[in-house]
């Protein structure tokens, strides 16, 4: 148990010596400390703009690496092995940070080593059942630009065999829309 969950929106994540920035700001997120056996561990979810999650995961890994390499006793790794579709481990003497994607929601789980890697997976074993129908959980890189922002449509209203199902589709920006 612990205390009732907040919304997320700040830009930073300041769980090591060093401030990482977010590249861009989640459309929603949560975050809930949960409590047992005196142990804390601290979950955010939060759920970027389409096409953003693996360039949001990519730059926050930078700067833990740069972290990393600026203070001694900071570790991190980077992995595409689970859970996720990618994640960052950045481990401190005080506990672990462990960041992965699915698709463009990112999860942050913060604690005791153990404790970050159960919880980890117990919320992506749900992540990964419930995105499946309906997300490329995995992105490429270069889908936060505008002109390549993989993107799902709703199917049009007169396909009665196919309401409410999606489709795939490439959203493109025109370069020199709204300029006169």
């Amino acid at each position: 148990t612990g205390p009732a969950d907040a919304p997320v929106g700040a830009g930073q994540i300041t769980a090591y010596p060093c401030a990482i920035s977010l590249p861009t700001q989640p459309v929603v997120g949560r975050h809930r400390t949960f409590n047992s056996a005196g142990r804390s561990v601290e979950v955010t979810v939060s759920a970027f703009p389409a096409g953003t999650g693996l360039w949001t995961l990519n730059e926050t890994n930078a700067q833990s690496e740069k972290c990393a390499q600026e203070h001694a006793g900071v570790s991190s790794s980077n992995t595409q092995q689970g859970p996720g579709v990618a994640a960052t481990q950045v481990n401190v003497p005080a506990g672990t940070a462990l960041t992965f994607r699915r698709g463009d929601v990112v999860v942050r789980v913060q604690g005791q080593p153990d404790d970050v890697d159960t919880i980890s997976h117990a919320l992506d074993d749900t992540l990964a059942a419930h995105l499946s129908a309906c997300a490329d959980q995995t992105g490429a890189p270069g889908d936060e630009r505008a002109g390549g922002v993989s993107a799902r449509r709703a199917v049009p209203a007169g396909d009665a065999a196919a309401l409410g199902m999606l489709l795939d589709s490439t959203a493109s920006l025109p370069h020199d829309a709204g300029r006169g």
